[in-house]
């Protein structure tokens, strides 16, 4: 089954990725803003439930450039979510 996630992902590579809810857009925006690296982005993707838990393994072991890698090669869709107001 595929499910839709936000994320941040920044030079390091992704930093966080959470299911997507109600509140996950607006909550992870604003953590984004208030970054010091402005290549630092939000973003939108949609991924199957064993490639998002490989890539929570990945980040929770360190490997965020591998998770990133491991998102942008499997997401079926991607996109940026915009800033807040």
């Amino acid at each position: 089954m595929t499910q839709s996630y936000i994320g941040i992902a920044g030079p390091k590579g992704l930093h966080a990725l959470q299911l997507e809810d109600e509140n996950t857009a607006l909550t992870l925006a604003r953590r984004v803003a208030r970054a010091k690296d402005s290549r630092t982005v939000c973003f939108w993707a949609v991924l199957s439930d064993r490639d998002a838990r490989e890539a929570f393994e990945q980040i929770r072991r360190g490997e965020l450039f591998a998770a990133l890698t491991t998102l942008d090669r499997m997401a079926s869709c991607v996109g940026r979510v915009l800033p807040p107001d």
